[in-house]
């Protein structure tokens, strides 16, 4: 996807930016809930509408909101930062793509694929508390974006990128932090445009196929384009120097990734609330 409104932010935009803190950064997490909100059915839409009016939260107000909220707790709930990433050692390159093996890669059930099928049970639970809904509902719109984030699902004995220097368009940050937000914010689009540019570009003819597949199918997705595209760097040493030539080879990617993500929100959103809806206070 190369679109000419982005092409001309492009060339306005700074070429620095800073590190994000955030998978995907802020901008990727909400640009994910804009497109899944575009998708809603009507029982999806009044359904996450009651669960965040009970929230007391300031921070978070809409769907948008609760897609960074995950983030923002790590502090305070630390247990919780392991939930956002499965470690899915990235092979030689030339051989076959590892995929998810949870004896191997989350015994413990304590990363983002077991969360994400344990919160979804909590949200589709009609006899579940007004509150623990909510946190699933924050929880899931959080952890459906961070699985597209290739190095979520991926590790090459550098905790997924983490360790990885780089200076993107002269701009020092780990690899980690370059897929998070580097991409996105190079683009220089608002996550409201951003969000408008890739739904006016996706085939409704297409969104079933899109939407298919489990969360296994979907974390070995992202941990396939880690391999090919994310750990695709120059020979020499640290810090690598990327720029343009590293984002044109990944925007679309990104753009891609976001966009999946959002589908497939969408999908387990409206799955989880029922067409005649039934609430507990």
């Amino acid at each position: 996807m190369r679109y000419v409104t982005r092409l001309i932010a492009i060339s306005l935009c700074l070429l620095g930016m800073s590190p994000s803190l955030y998978a995907w950064g802020p901008k990727g997490h909400r640009i994910v809930a804009l497109i899944a909100e575009s998708q809603l059915t009507d029982a999806a839409k009044q359904g996450i509408r009651d669960l965040l009016d009970t929230e007391t939260d300031p921070r978070v107000t809409s769907l948008p909101d609760a897609a960074i909220w995950p983030d923002l707790i790590k502090g305070d709930r630390p247990e919780t930062k392991p939930w956002h990433f499965v470690d899915i050692l990235i092979t030689g390159r030339n051989q076959p793509n590892n995929v998810y093996d949870q004896l191997r890669d989350c015994a413990d059930g304590n990363c983002i694929i077991p969360k994400i099928d344990e919160f979804r049970a909590i949200l589709k639970d009609q006899q579940a508390s007004m509150s623990a809904r909510l946190e699933a509902l924050k929880f899931i719109t959080h952890f459906i974006g961070d699985l597209h984030q290739p190095l979520h699902c991926a590790d090459n004995h550098d905790k997924g990128g983490n360790d990885v220097k780089t200076k993107f368009f002269g701009k020092t940050m780990n690899l980690h932090s370059l897929w998070d937000s580097g991409i996105i914010d190079h683009a220089g689009l608002d996550e409201g445009t951003f969000a408008s540019e890739l739904l006016d570009h996706i085939d409704a003819a297409k969104i079933p196929s899109i939407q298919a597949g489990t969360v296994v199918d979907w974390a070995n997705a992202s941990h396939a384009l880690a391999k090919r595209h994310s750990y695709k760097l120059p020979r020499g040493s640290q810090p690598f120097l990327l720029g343009q030539a590293y984002y044109n080879a990944n925007a679309d990617t990104v753009d891609e990734q976001l966009t999946k993500a959002g589908l497939r929100l969408a999908r387990i959103l409206n799955e989880s609330f029922p067409a005649v809806r039934t609430t507990n206070r």
